[in-house]
């Protein structure tokens, strides 16, 4: 264990409350990055697909027919 770290000085919820201020980026960021992140393998294709019914159920894929990753 570190010498800095002190078990029990931040509740659950004031640890989660604080990642999500850390890691908070929009969606619309996310979805530009893999975008960009697609380009980066020169596919002739770029795909993204929407999936749900509301923001609270939502699935989003991007793929891309690229160099990248193979089956």
């Amino acid at each position: 264990m570190s010498d800095n770290y002190e078990v029990g000085k931040v509740a659950i919820g004031e640890f989660i409350d604080i990642t999500r201020k850390l890691i908070d980026t929009s969606t619309e960021a996310v979805i530009a990055e893999l975008v960009d992140n697609c380009i980066d393998v020169d596919p002739s294709k770029i795909f993204v697909d929407f999936y749900g019914t509301s923001w609270e159920n939502i699935a989003i894929v991007v793929y891309d027919n690229g160099k990248g990753f193979q089956n």
